[in-house]
């Protein structure tokens, strides 16, 4: 019951930090053109692509986050200790090949900022911090 809530708590923790910076750096990008965006539709924009992502991001990101942790956990089962960089690691290359499959598969790319590299590279770090995240909760907390 414990890693299942830490599980949870690790997807939630991706998709809402996940879709907030999305949603920032597509208003970033409207800014560039030389637009002022209020703090209150910055607000609304982000809580309205917070529930219009619920049924498509949040699936995907269980998805990847249960094979990683799964295959990670077998992984650390069979020849360590649990490691909370491997986790952090795995949550990292679940949210990258998540973008890079999807792009590959589809011919897309569903998420805008992950065009860049820079954008694709945020996503990948809050999944490494949505895995540690999941490794504290799982293992270490009290």
């Amino acid at each position: 019951m414990k890693k299942a809530m830490a599980f949870l708590c690790a997807v939630v923790f991706m998709y809402a930090l996940g879709v907030l910076l999305i949603t920032q750096f597509n208003i970033s990008r409207i800014t560039d053109l030389g637009y002022s965006i209020a703090l209150s539709t910055r607000l609304h924009t982000s809580v309205h692509d917070w529930l219009g992502m619920l049924s498509s991001y949040l699936p995907l990101i269980a998805f990847a986050f249960a094979f990683a942790f799964l295959f990670t956990g077998l992984f650390l089962q069979r020849f360590m200790a649990p490691s909370a960089a491997l986790y952090a690691l795995a949550g990292f290359v679940a949210i990258l090949a998540l973008h890079v499959i999807a792009n590959f598969v589809f011919g897309i790319v569903a998420i805008a900022p992950t065009r860049t590299l820079l954008g694709l590279a945020v996503q990948a770090m809050v999944g490494g911090f949505a895995g540690y995240l999941f490794y504290r909760l799982a293992w270490k907390a009290t």
